[in-house]
């Protein structure tokens, strides 16, 4: 899920859809469905909430090729953490043959426990913290990705969508409004790249929890799609704009005998690194769609507030 407000759209899918639907989740999860409601979407998927005899739960679809090996590693690491008895996130539920997941039409399907509630996009940051604290305590070594701070790839990808680009005249247009812009993020990347210190303490971090707080009766952190062993700064670089509060986390950190202090450095290239990601994922969001969300999307990363947080970097 990304953090700038991406519409949510609602999945129109005809009633031949529904029923080859509900026939796999009822072969493969010995569901009794009453109802099949659309949920709200994002761009690499589609989400339902089925209703059956007994209970209530949160199906996604995952049809991004590119993303389905990550996707697929998600739910590995979703399950371990379960396992782990962690609290406040994801719970998948299991086939009949005890997997995390099936085949719809070429595509990942997912089912999650159900959770009766809202994203908070105004959470306080510290109680988030709090959640990722307890996140940040458990012991995994093994059976989450690792981040490897290779930026080339990453890189590459960027030189690759903007040469498509090119070929689109109202997101060329928008492009080349920020191309110098493009030019002293990319540079700012590559600079701090060099800066850091790569043998950080890694945890589990989530790398988007800011928008993806579910409060109801409880509070739970989803959509880990992007759940990764990295340096806590993966997810508190959105705070880094104020002082006040890295030295919260800092504190609450200590409190909870975590013995690593936030780096400037590694705030900043996670800044910078995901930049980078968000602007490819709106490219590649604008080449699939043609839709101007997504041209505004690309204006918001270098005039909203992904702006006033690089900003912040270079009054200190």
């Amino acid at each position: 899920m990304n953090i700038r407000n991406d519409v949510k759209k609602l999945v129109e899918r005809n009633k031949e859809y529904l029923k080859e639907l509900n026939k796999k989740l009822s072969e493969n999860y010995g569901f009794i469905i009453n109802q099949i409601n659309p949920a709200s979407r994002g761009m690499d998927g589609e989400t339902w909430i089925v209703t059956t005899s007994t209970d209530k739960f949160f199906i996604k679809i995952n049809y991004s090729g590119v993303n389905n090996k990550n996707f697929i590693k998600s739910l590995n690491a979703i399950e371990l953490l379960n396992k782990k008895n962690v609290g406040n996130i994801n719970e998948i539920i299991k086939t009949k043959n005890n997997k995390n997941y099936i085949k719809f039409k070429n595509k990942i399907l997912v089912v999650f426990k159900y959770i009766d509630g809202k994203i908070d996009y105004n959470y306080p940051y510290l109680k988030l913290m709090k959640l990722l604290v307890n996140i940040y305590k458990v012991n995994v070594k093994f059976g989450i990705p690792r981040e490897n701070f290779r930026i080339n790839k990453l890189l590459k990808r960027l030189n690759n969508n903007l040469l498509k680009a090119q070929k689109f005249y109202e997101l060329n247009n928008v492009l080349s409004n920020y191309q110098i812009n493009i030019q002293k993020y990319v540079k700012e990347l590559k600079k701090y790249y060099k800066k850091i210190d790569k043998k950080s303490l890694k945890v589990v971090t989530h790398g988007d929890a800011c928008v993806n707080i579910m409060v109801g009766n409880d509070v739970s952190l989803v959509d880990w799609d992007g759940i990764l062993l990295a340096p806590i700064e993966r997810d508190c670089w959105f705070f880094m704009d104020y002082k006040y509060k890295i030295k919260n986390i800092n504190n609450l950190l200590k409190n909870n005998n975590i013995n690593y202090r936030i780096s400037r450095n590694m705030l900043a290239y996670y800044a910078y690194k995901s930049i980078i990601i968000y602007l490819n994922n709106d490219i590649e969001k604008y080449l699939k769609l043609k839709n101007q969300e997504s041209l505004n999307d690309i204006e918001d990363i270098f005039e909203g507030w992904v702006f006033k947080k690089i900003n912040s970097l270079n009054k200190r």
